[in-house]
């Protein structure tokens, strides 16, 4: 029996206890941290290692591909509005890093298999490579618009055709054919409708037939240096020049991304014109042609309207046509 008063356990083992109770809960809450400093760490890694592939890729025009892209455990890919890459799991953002001056149009990628295809924007000098980025399951749906514009339904028809002959996707873009919902009603296709108009390119407003409207206008088909602009149900339109920003518009699920690298786009359009004005003192032809093109261009890209489309347009094709006499009676390249 014990005497009266004394513990059955003395105090210092007790304190012992609690000590190592707590150095336990330390140790375990370390490496707690560590595995999540590891994981952080890595998906940090991996956001790097995406954007090392697509800017190596987009150094290649002309360049169409398969990838798989280092994404594991159910994470998402996008690029928001800012032209971040971002990576996340769930609604958790896991990484994201700059693109600077990288113009990659891209849905949400959901999955590690992705197709990928490069393509050069000149106006008519070059400009910008433009990558454009999918899943292997996405699927778009081009069509002409229920009010077909200034064109027939058949000529209409036929620039579409031809605008998807040059996408090398063959598989994931199809040109007319059955009713689809769109995405945004919960469809899974990307409908996108094609309207040609002379001089009045204006939204037609709300649609529940389609995700995005792209209109043109109709004297610039033909041209590479094509115009208009994109429409959002409830956003504000966007311009573009240029086919390519047409394939942007197709393959870039969210408004403000693709609204984001259109104007990333002119920017670095006025840039180079300022550049070129420099380079070409000894020409007063081609340099007039560049000035005309900067004042076209000197105005905010939110304020751009049709006849300022139109002037961009216009100095584009006289830069065009003075490439071309150039290049005949010199044999070489101006600028």
């Amino acid at each position: 029996m014990f005497k009266k008063g004394v513990s059955g356990m003395p105090f210092v083992w007790i304190f012992i206890g609690i000590v190592g109770a707590m150095f336990l809960l330390f140790f375990i809450k370390l490496a707690f941290d560590l595995r999540n400093t590891s994981q952080d760490l890595n998906d940090k890694i991996m956001v790097l290692k995406v954007k090392d592939i697509l800017v190596g890729a987009s150094s290649s025009p002309g360049y169409f591909t398969k990838l798989s892209l280092p994404l594991v455990d159910g994470r998402i890919l996008n690029f928001s509005g800012d032209n971040y890459l971002q990576i996340y799991k769930g609604d958790k953002l896991l990484g994201r890093v700059n693109m600077e001056n990288n113009i990659i149009f891209s849905p949400i990628i959901e999955n590690n298999n992705v197709l990928l295809w490069v393509d050069r924007w000149n106006v008519p000098f070059y400009a910008s490579n433009f990558v454009f980025l999918i899943t292997e399951d996405k699927k778009y749906n081009l069509r002409s618009s229920t009010i077909t514009g200034d064109l027939g339904f058949r000529e209409l028809d036929g620039f579409i055709k031809k605008l998807k002959d040059k996408i090398p996707f063959e598989e994931n873009v199809e040109v007319g054919g059955r009713t689809y919902t769109p995405l945004r009603s919960g469809g899974d296709d990307k409908i996108i409708m094609f309207r040609a108009s002379s001089g009045d390119l204006n939204c037609r407003g709300s649609s529940s037939n389609s995700d995005v409207e792209v209109i043109f206008e109709k004297e610039t088909m033909d041209s590479d240096y094509i115009y208009g602009y994109v429409c959002y149900w409830d956003k504000e339109r966007v311009p573009f020049i240029g086919k390519q920003m047409i394939y942007g518009a197709i393959f870039t699920d969210e408004y403000a991304t693709f609204k984001t690298l259109s104007e990333l786009s002119f920017e670095r359009l006025k840039n180079l014109v300022d550049l070129y004005i420099e380079r070409t003192e000894d020409n007063e032809i081609l340099q007039k042609s560049f000035e005309d093109l900067k004042k076209a261009l000197d105005k905010d890209f939110e304020d751009l309207s049709d006849s300022d489309l139109k002037k961009i347009y216009d100095a584009i094709e006289q830069l065009n046509h003075i490439h071309y006499l150039f290049v005949n009676e010199r044999g070489r390249y101006v600028y």
